[in-house]
């Protein structure tokens, strides 16, 4: 049996294991290392996790979804293919795609799973992602917080600091600061590494903040220059505008000067001018909120400015130059952002899992975490406004795990049960922080003073808290274990998990060539009618030949109709082909200037021409 480390993220997820004495990504179905995190559900009650149903964003809106890992830990339902899911069975459908990928690469069953959080999720939001995990099939013993995750992977980021640990010669002593940049959460930590420890000083971050916010803002811009709202657009739209923003975007990344949306959406004509500067002009609000952890965590480590050495950037949206720049002019340190911070978090979960296994090199490492937010419960106000106030129990930042008691008395002399809630926060009136759960604890007939009791709060390093309550006079205790939700729900969860049959492992040449018709069906809704109607033809014959027997016809298939795709995106950049299919040098289906050959009537649709026998 084998362990198998998740980074579940927002926008896109990975795995990774231990192997062969490092740290390895593991590629999925498509050869490729990110996963997009977005589940759709077919007409046949299919589950389709990944770049298929990414497509399907597009095309079938109303069964697909992404994003839910901001609704991880609420009561949120999405409704795909006629079922109701939770954000926990969704998350559980990328996890099975992972595991799934993971026993491929390792040629043998996965039963445990080590799976990121962002460091800034609460109690429920951490119980919902175990949860995830016991609805794909896998055990979550661990939870890592992102930035420790990918601490550790920066730390002994190498084959030759894994080799100095195995001598005990730990890399140098050093304290830095992580800054977990996502596609929808933002964490900040203070990192303290020394001999073979990497602990966590402070966290501070933002879940709902990420990559995907800098795209809804571009996509609002583009929708304000042309005098519509963004909601005034259908969802397919909507979802095609937000894709082409977040490539206008990573076109600024990559090309550090500017770029241009053009949008393929017949009520946005104007097209988008997007340089960094710009960007920075209309992501000033998120800048605003970006700085405001970045000092919490500073400021809670209690480490002096001066010993912190550098800032470490990792996840996807840190790669954009505002944020690079942003962060060089706000910090006095070096910012370092290597270019593959978007699997930073991965790689040390792989490192985190050769610990598990106590593999040589790194089985003397340790990774201590801390709680991310303080567990109080509520106490009575005497003074005005007489709201009840926190009494914390154990402070945020405390180093896990933790046990902390506390003696109360029951405010009625009399009283024949004591009520202990359980919040979660640093507001100093218990309302204004989250309730996590209450406990109603009985209590001897006491008619002549107030009964003691002492309550004691145990948090672990697994994320479970334990609450325990004492009464004095009778020494009577009473114990829970606080899983964020109802064991119903997770049931109800699980059965429908039961009903929809997750996509399994396809031959690799068939995995293409679906993926092939999905961006097909994708590019024709975001086409002209000249284009939808040109794909129809295509498409239709296309989807007939999934069903063959011939893996060679399968290829020649699917290589020639990603040529064509491959040719109307590139004319689409150019702002030639969607606007205007008549001009440029398209042509008409069949006719001259069209790729696909001239012949386009003898029911082959052009796609048999130019076949290169070589390649097959």
């Amino acid at each position: 049996m084998a362990i198998v480390g998740i980074d579940l993220g927002t926008t896109n997820s990975l795995a990774a294991v231990y192997k062969d004495g490092r740290a390895q990504l593991v590629p999925n179905q498509f050869g490729e290392l990110l996963t997009p995190s977005v589940v759709s559900v077919d007409k046949d009650g299919r589950a389709v996790v990944g770049r298929i149903a990414q497509e399907r964003l597009v095309t079938q809106p109303q069964d697909t979804v992404a994003r839910f890992k901001r609704k991880m830990g609420t009561d949120a339902v999405y409704n795909l293919g006629g079922r109701r899911f939770t954000p926990e069975a969704l998350s559980a459908c990328v996890i099975g795609q992972l595991v799934a990928d993971a026993q491929e690469f390792l040629g043998e069953r996965v039963d445990e799973a080590v799976v990121s959080v962002p460091a800034y999720f609460d109690v429920a939001q951490r119980a919902a992602t175990k949860r995830a995990g016991a609805l794909a099939g896998v055990r979550v013993e661990r939870l890592v917080n992102e930035p420790s995750a990918a601490a550790l992977g920066r730390h002994f980021s190498n084959e030759g600091a894994v080799a100095a640990a195995a001598a005990d010669g730990y890399p140098p002593d050093e304290t830095f600061c992580v800054f977990d940049f996502g596609g929808g959460t933002l964490d900040v930590s203070v990192v303290d590494c020394f001999d073979n420890v990497v602990g966590i000083s402070a966290v501070a971050g933002d879940n709902h903040l990420g990559g995907g916010d800098f795209d809804l803002l571009i996509a609002q811009e583009a929708c304000r220059i042309n005098g519509i709202g963004l909601n005034a657009l259908e969802a397919s739209q909507r979802e095609t505008l937000l894709r082409e923003a977040e490539r206008a975007k990573r076109e600024l990344t990559d090309r550090d000067s500017h770029a241009f949306l053009r949008s393929s959406i017949p009520a946005l004509p104007q097209v988008l001018h997007l340089t960094n500067k710009r960007l920075f002009e209309l992501a000033e609000p998120l800048f605003t909120r970006i700085e405001r952890p970045l000092k919490q965590a500073v400021y809670d480590s209690d480490v002096p400015a001066e010993e912190i050495s550098r800032a470490v950037l990792v996840g996807g949206s840190s790669r954009m130059p505002v944020v690079r720049d942003y962060l060089e002019r706000l910090l006095a340190v070096p910012v370092t952002c290597e270019e593959d911070c978007d699997v930073a978090v991965a790689l040390g979960l792989g490192t985190y899992v050769g610990i598990k296994q106590r593999a040589r090199g790194v089985d003397r490492l340790v990774l201590t975490d801390i709680c991310p937010h303080s567990l109080s419960t509520d106490v009575r106000n005497p003074h005005p406004p007489f709201e009840p106030l926190a009494s914390v129990l154990i402070p945020r930042n405390t180093t896990l795990p933790a046990s902390s008691s506390q003696v109360y008395a029951n405010s009625q002399v009399g009283a024949r049960e004591a009520r202990v809630a359980v919040y979660q926060g640093e507001n100093v009136y218990a309302k204004d922080n989250k309730q996590l759960a209450e406990l109603m604890v009985p209590l001897p007939r006491n008619a002549s003073e107030q009964e003691a009791f002492t309550v004691t709060f145990t948090y672990d390093i697994n994320s479970i808290l334990g609450v325990e309550v004492r009464v004095h006079s009778t020494g009577e205790v009473t114990r829970r274990v606080y899983n964020g939700s109802s064991w119903d729900e997770g049931e109800g969860a699980l059965a429908t998990l039961q009903e929809v049959q997750l996509s399994a492992r396809m031959e690799p040449t068939r995995v293409d060539a679906e993926l092939a018709l999905e961006r097909a069906l994708c590019v024709a809704a975001e086409g002209s009618d000249y284009v939808r109607n040109y794909l129809r033809v295509l498409t239709y014959d296309f989807a007939s030949s999934l069903n063959s027997n011939s893996l060679k016809l399968l290829i020649m298939k699917t290589r020639q109709l990603n040529a064509v795709l491959d040719r109307i995106e590139a004319d689409k950049a150019d702002n030639a082909f969607f606007r205007h299919g008549d001009e440029g040098n398209c042509g008409e289906p069949g006719g001259p200037g069209d790729s696909l050959g001239e012949d386009a009537g003898d029911g082959s649709h052009g796609l048999d021409d130019g076949l290169d026998e070589e390649w097959l």
